[in-house]
């Protein structure tokens, strides 16, 4: 989530370079609140796309077992 928002901030920045670089054929140029929901909802979705198989695993092992194992 850290990187969403650093992403997020990082978006208004870009897009206030972009629109200076691109005035002669964009010459208006924002960012929407629509695409911020977007953000945070792909943020959403890559977190819990990338915490599912480590939860499957910690719940099917034993605290012992899982401080032995390194991997």
């Amino acid at each position: 989530m850290t990187g969403c928002a650093l992403g997020i901030l990082a978006t208004f920045p870009a897009a206030k370079a972009f629109g200076d670089a691109m005035s002669a054929y964009l010459p208006i140029f924002h960012v929407s609140p629509e695409t911020i929901y977007l953000d945070v909802a792909a943020a959403v979705i890559v977190a819990v796309t990338a915490a599912i198989i480590p939860t499957c695993r910690s719940i099917n092992i034993r605290i012992a077992d899982g401080l032995r194992k390194i991997t």
